[in-house]
C-alpha cells in the first residue's frame, strides 16, 4: 500500500480498533472505516493513539502546524492505498483540518491530525457526558422535590381524613 501523502510504502499495523497503515516518511496514518468511526466517536483505542503520537514525534517535518505534504495542487491527487481511487477531501470544520476519505476503505490523516481529531472528539464526548450527568442530577432533584410535595399533600390528606 502506498502512502497518499508522500508515496512511500505504508507499514501495516493491527490496532484494537481495526487496521491501520503508518508512514515513516511523512508521519501520516491510514485508518480503516471501523477505526475512523471510533475516532469520531471519541473512543479511539490507546494503542492507536500511541502509534499516532510516535509518528508525530518521529516525523522530521515541521511540527508548527504546516503540512508539507498538503498543497493546493495535491487536492484530489491523493489515492486510496486500498483501491487506488482518488481520496475525497473532507473538512473537519470543528478542528480546522482537511482529511482524505475513501468511502469504501478508510481515511488518511496527515501527521498530527489523528491526535488533534481524537482530542477534539474525546473532549466533546466528555462535555456531552457532563451535560447529560448534570441534566440527570437536575431531573433527580426535580423528582425528589415532586416526591416531597406529593408526600406533604398525602400527609395533609391523611390528617384531614
Amino acid at each position: 500500500m502506498k502512502c497518499p501523502g508522500c508515496g512511500r510504502t505504508l507499514i501495516p499495523v493491527r490496532i484494537t480498533d481495526g487496521l491501520a497503515g503508518t508512514c515513516d516518511g511523512c508521519g501520516g496514518m491510514w485508518l480503516d472505516n471501523a477505526a475512523t468511526k471510533r475516532l469520531v466517536a471519541g473512543a479511539l483505542s490507546v494503542d492507536a493513539k500511541q502509534i499516532a503520537h510516535q509518528l508525530d514525534g518521529a516525523s522530521s517535518a515541521d511540527v508548527a502546524g504546516s503540512d508539507p505534504y498538503r498543497t493546493s495542487s495535491s487536492a484530489g491527487e491523493r489515492a486510496c492505498p486500498g483501491c487506488g481511487v482518488a481520496l475525497l477531501p473532507f473538512v473537519v470544520r470543528s478542528v480546522g483540518i482537511t482529511i482524505d476519505v475513501c468511502r469504501e476503505h478508510g481515511t488518511w490523516f496527515d501527521r498530527g491530525e489523528v491526535a488533534r481529531i481524537s482530542l477534539h472528539f474525546e473532549m466533546k464526548t466528555l462535555a456531552d457526558d457532563s451535560e447529560a450527568e448534570a441534566f440527570g442530577r437536575e431531573m433527580s432533584a426535580d423528582r425528589w422535590q415532586d416526591a416531597s410535595t406529593d408526600l406533604g399533600l398525602a400527609r395533609k390528606l391523611l390528617r384531614f381524613l
